[in-house]
């Protein structure tokens, strides 16, 4: 009786889990973050302010590209689009990846 059981439940859960793996599996949207943009933006800016100025302007500039640097590496650049669900069932038993 348990197995029967077993598999008039996890039915349920086939369809539910069918709807969101099709609605998750799409394919990932390379697009970068706005954060990660504008600090890439930032940064090309202050390097060509960096080749056109000299002195204690270009000293100031290089603090600021060495900043915006800094931060650029710890921004995520792509968005987080991409995730997928991988769902096996056999008889009763049942994996959600």
């Amino acid at each position: 009786m348990s197995p029967i059981l077993a598999n008039i439940y996890l039915n349920e859960l086939d369809k539910r889990l069918e709807a969101m793996q099709t609605s998750s599996n799409k394919a990932a949207e390379r697009q970068y973050t706005p954060e990660y943009s504008y600090l890439h933006g930032r940064k090309t800016y202050l390097a060509r302010c960096i080749k056109r100025t000299t002195g204690e302007k270009r000293e100031m500039y290089m603090t600021q590209w060495k900043a915006a640097h800094a931060k650029l590496l710890r921004t995520p650049s792509k968005s987080q689009t991409d995730k997928k669900i991988c769902y096996v069932r056999y008889e009763d038993d049942f994996l959600i990846a």
